[in-house]
């Protein structure tokens, strides 16, 4: 089953992950998985946030189909991790 994480919840796991990390001996496998965490809460909620908020201010200027294919591709970047 899957569950929706609100932004605060991810961000707190995400914060917990990297303190193990930081811990554990440097390797160039551990600093890849440091930067994809360190990105990982912008591109699950703040870059979705982004792109709600454009298709809210400009669903005026633009087409019924337009809107549609935006809606559908917001679904999509949601995952698992939308709110």
């Amino acid at each position: 089953m899957v569950h929706k994480l609100s932004s605060s919840a991810y961000q707190k796991l995400l914060e917990e992950n990297l303190a193990w990390l930081l811990k554990q001996p440097r390797t160039l496998e551990r600093q890849h998985i440091i930067e994809i965490i360190k990105e990982s809460h912008y591109w699950h909620y703040e870059h979705l946030t982004l792109l709600q908020s454009l298709v809210k201010d400009y669903a005026n200027n633009i087409t019924l189909p337009q809107l549609a294919k935006l809606q559908e591709l917001i679904k999509k970047l949601e995952g698992p991790h939308g709110d």
